[in-house]
């Protein structure tokens, strides 16, 4: 008689951190040989890495990890896994920031009890990446 179904354990990791890991990790090295540059951002590697069909589809199953809150998925998707995946790859190295200021947003509001004081809030900084080949 088999075992009931409670005493039986996922083989899907259950932390959704995990899970997106463990389903980006075989498609780091072929989206590296995709990008025509050798230095990036995140934002263009998940671009290059959402361009094939097999890209998107794990892509998708990875944010959605997340299911109460899939903007949280692509922020850690984006800004913690990509990047742990390509750190451990070796075969990329972190060269700095990028500012565009064609591309900055700048949202203004005023602070509270004042007439003349202002908030800047400026949020297009992105992570740049070197690819060594």
């Amino acid at each position: 008689m088999p075992n009931p179904l409670i005493n039986r354990k996922s083989k899907e990791p259950a932390d959704p951190w995990e899970r997106a890991y463990l389903l980006l990790q075989p498609f780091i090295v072929p989206t590296l040989a995709l990008l025509p540059e050798p230095e990036f951002t995140t934002r263009q590697f998940v671009m290059y890495l959402r361009a094939t069909a097999p890209g998107e589809e794990t892509y998708t199953q990875a944010v959605s990890g997340w299911k109460d809150n899939m903007t949280l998925g692509r922020q850690t998707v984006h800004g913690q896994i990509i990047p742990q995946l390509l750190r451990e790859e070796g075969k990329a190295t972190w060269a700095g920031y990028v500012y565009d200021p064609r591309k900055m947003t700048v949202s203004v509001s005023r602070l509270a009890g004042s007439s003349r004081a202002i908030r800047l809030t400026i949020d297009d900084y992105r992570l740049t990446i070197k690819y060594e080949s």
